[in-house]
């Protein structure tokens, strides 16, 4: 998996995005809470949207005190977001 950190994708820079699975994973502490920045998220994840590109969130907690569960999630999306093989590859 080609998973890069601090990608620009489209205007944006993401801290944890694979090209190739066309998905973003969004860790996000307090500060996403509050709605000036709830606003800012969503409008950047509308954004990314719109490059086909699917976006996963978590919370600090979420990763830190429940971090078996998180990387089942993000492996259960990098499952779903696989390519699809070209027909040359078949």
């Amino acid at each position: 998996m080609d998973l890069q950190g601090n990608e620009k994708v489209g205007q944006t820079i993401c801290a944890n995005a694979s090209r190739e699975r066309l998905l973003i994973i969004e860790v996000d502490g307090e500060i996403h809470n509050l709605p000036e920045q709830r606003e800012h998220d969503e409008g950047r994840a509308y954004e990314l949207k719109q490059l086909g590109l699917k976006i996963i969130r978590f919370t600090n907690d979420q990763v830190k005190y429940h971090l078996n569960e998180t990387l089942e999630e993000i492996e259960k999306n990098l499952n779903l977001t696989l390519p699809q093989q070209r027909e040359s590859e078949k």
